[in-house]
């Protein structure tokens, strides 16, 4: 793991948000997303920095995170209010400052 791997930065999804991009270091989380109707996936990690426990929206790519997890990565991407909480949606991940 060196240097950052693109996620979503060239999806039309993630390029349409109005929201500022945004980068945070912090240790990347397995999470359990809730079960039940109305819950979303996608939101298999929580990123944990000093200030903000953030859901992670990766959709599809629990691949690409599971190296990443239980690890300090920077992430690159935006903080977007979805239903009420933020989440952060990722355009890049990779290992955080040794």
């Amino acid at each position: 793991m060196s240097g950052s791997e693109p996620l979503f930065a060239d999806q039309d999804w993630y390029l349409a948000r109005p929201e500022p991009t945004v980068e945070r270091t912090g240790l990347l989380e397995p999470r359990s997303p809730p079960l039940g109707p109305g819950a979303r996936g996608g939101l298999d990690y929580t990123l944990r920095t000093r200030t903000d426990r953030l859901p992670v929206y990766t959709p599809g790519a629990e691949g690409i995170l599971r190296p990443y997890a239980r690890r300090t990565v920077t992430v690159t991407g935006k903080i977007v209010r979805v239903d009420g909480a933020d989440e952060i949606w990722v355009a890049t991940i990779g290992p955080g400052p040794a």
